[in-house]
């Protein structure tokens, strides 16, 4: 099928300029051109019309391809420039190219002419292609997969800015924290895609309640925030107001009417506090009021600290749970797509509170890492997880073991020599180790970060991205740390069967993981449709419920007992 190539051409001579798009056609190209003989046209044509190639004469009487190649280097268009001469002439070739031209071609000669519009041409739509690649990437760093809304990376951003333009300016600033109070009801009423789409609705409304300078942001789960400056005290209340109406309308989710209600804590600037962290803390200790008042909205006041005890007495739980070996691990399985073979497990800490049941790794993880409690957390994790391995070993079960580091782990002086003590006291080889971190992390102090996982490549352990595209890391960068898995992070995989966005990010992010030399998992697929998809798209590894709930290591050994027919079911043959 023919082409359709848009040229602009500098040429004073409409003789040549017709020789030169002769050749083009005779490529199999459908030219359409325009031709202009001053530099002053040539701009024009640039600002006015899109291009895919400009040719140039080299010299003639009203230009020179040089002053030519300086006015087109300033517009920034990324589309292939080449020169053409009378003659060949090695100087001014070079001259040409370190003024920004990609080639430079014999006008007596034009045989050079068609293969290197050609290879332009796919050079051109190589660097478009990482570039959209890479803005999608970085969308979804600072954005919600689900809602589209800004994520807690980008509000966090938004409100320092905020800050510092309103201290300069004395301007008023409001930070409502929203939660839902009956989501998981809903959840468990209408199923989690129903759930989801119940979310999107509700992101909608939240940001047609507010004006389009004010940011809505998905925090975390249930959990809204909503930054509006520029308004009195009385005025916030009354868009509060307002929000909490619009949210606790009727939804309709798949003929089923459903209707939620929300709590809401509100923090000013300056008055509740000055900083990011003070109002973030401040605006979440009214919302937890609100939340003990079932619904509505609270304004922060010095006395409700007092109220957060529960967090508090929580924590000094947690420590205790851990030094008197109260938790215990779940480990998950994680197979491989050509020959569904068990690769290994990832080790997750799960906690039996004596008074509060079960508690989510949601709410107690948040809490340790707030706190140095995450140290002895992490490091109880590994002690458990290495003697488990051990154990196992001594049954002929050998399976690599998947643990998550934080950000304060990675920045210990000595997490190195911990990790490796540990190793050492169960003598297990340092390849079973699979260390898991987020972006996130990693990239909160790069240089940091690469000096510490280079200490422990360097003996054996291997390391994997977690929660790969919801933070942004540069792939440059990316590539010289010690990494050799990503995990795709579910919340890219949960539609990925009906929404083609999510299913070109996935396929993307295998492509360029893959070009990397890295290894991908494909972690939370559910059903067999994922599955399918992923082996597809040519994914290496699977985790979640459609494989394997999370088990205890004794249930782990039994469900491994009765695997064969799953993995024939799976198997590429």
């Amino acid at each position: 099928m023919s082409v359709i190539l848009r040229v602009l051409l500098l040429e004073d001579s409409e003789k040549d300029a017709k020789q030169i798009l002769d050749e083009l056609e005779k490529g199999g190209y459908i030219v359409t051109s325009e031709r202009v003989d001053t530099l002053i046209l040539m701009t024009a044509e640039l600002e006015q019309k899109t291009w895919d190639l400009v040719l140039a004469d080299y010299s003639a009487s009203r230009y020179s391809a040089l002053d030519a190649l300086t006015i087109f280097g300033e517009t920034g268009l990324d589309i292939p420039f080449i020169v053409i001469a009378k003659q060949e002439d090695e100087q001014l070739a070079v001259e040409a190219m370190q003024k920004g031209a990609q080639d430079y071609v014999i006008k007596d000669n034009l045989v050079r002419l068609l293969p290197a519009v050609q290879r332009e041409l796919r050079e051109t739509e190589i660097r478009a292609a990482h570039r959209r690649a890479d803005e999608t990437i970085r969308y979804q760093a600072y954005h919600d997969a689900l809602t589209r809304l800004p994520n807690r990376a980008l509000f966090i951003d938004r409100l320092q800015q905020t800050i510092l333009a309103a201290d300069r300016k004395t301007v008023n600033v409001s930070l409502m924290l929203l939660d839902l109070n009956n989501f998981k009801g809903a959840n468990d009423t209408l199923g989690h895609h129903a759930g989801d789409i119940l979310l999107q609705q509700l992101a909608s409304r939240l940001r047609a309640s507010v004006r389009q300078s004010d940011t809505v942001a998905r925090m975390d789960g249930v959990e809204f925030a909503i930054l509006v400056n520029g308004i009195d005290h009385h005025k916030t209340l009354s868009a509060a107001r307002k929000i909490l109406d619009m949210v606790e309308k009727p939804y309709l989710v798949n003929v089923n009417q459903f209707v939620l209600s929300a709590s809401m804590g509100i923090a000013f600037f300056p008055e509740n506090g000055t900083t990011v962290d003070t109002l973030i803390r401040h605006a979440d200790t009214a919302l937890q009021a609100a939340k003990e008042n079932q619904g509505g909205f609270v304004l922060y006041r010095t006395d409700q600290k007092q109220k957060s005890g529960k967090k508090i007495a929580l924590t000094s739980e947690l420590y205790q749970a851990i030094a008197n070996d109260e938790l215990t691990l779940n480990f998950q399985p994680k197979v491989d797509f050509k020959t569904a073979e068990i690769y290994g497990v990832e080790t997750l800490v799960r906690w039996n509170h004596s008074e509060y049941g079960f508690v989510s790794p949601e709410e107690f993880i948040p809490l340790a890492e707030q706190t140095e409690v995450i140290q002895d957390l992490t490091l109880w994790v590994l002690k458990n997880a290495l003697e488990q391995h051990r154990r196992w070993s001594e049954q002929g079960i050998h399976l690599k073991m998947a643990v998550n580091l934080s950000i304060k782990n990675l920045m210990d002086p000595s997490c190195h020599c911990k990790i490796l003590k540990l190793i050492d006291d169960f003598n297990v080889e340092p390849n079973v180790l699979e260390l898991e971190l987020t972006e996130t992390t990693m990239m909160s102090d790069p240089a940091a970060a690469l000096r510490k996982m280079e200490q422990l490549t360097e003996r054996g352990i291997n390391f994997s991205v977690d929660d790969f595209g919801t933070g942004y890391s540069s792939l440059s960068y990316l590539k010289r740390l010690p990494v050799k898995v990503l995990k795709v992070d579910k919340s890219f995989l949960q539609d990925i069967i009906r929404d083609e966005h999510d299913a070109v990010i996935v396929r993307a992010t295998i492509d360029l993981a893959h070009n990397l030399g890295l290894k991908i998992v494909a972690e939370g697929i559910e059903d067999r449709a994922t599955w399918d998809l992923l082996q597809i798209l040519r994914c290496d590894m699977a985790q979640g419920y459609y494989v394997s709930r999370p088990l205890l290591a004794e249930n782990l050994v039994a469900w491994m007992e009765n695997y064969d027919e799953f993995k024939c079911e799976h198997a590429l043959s």
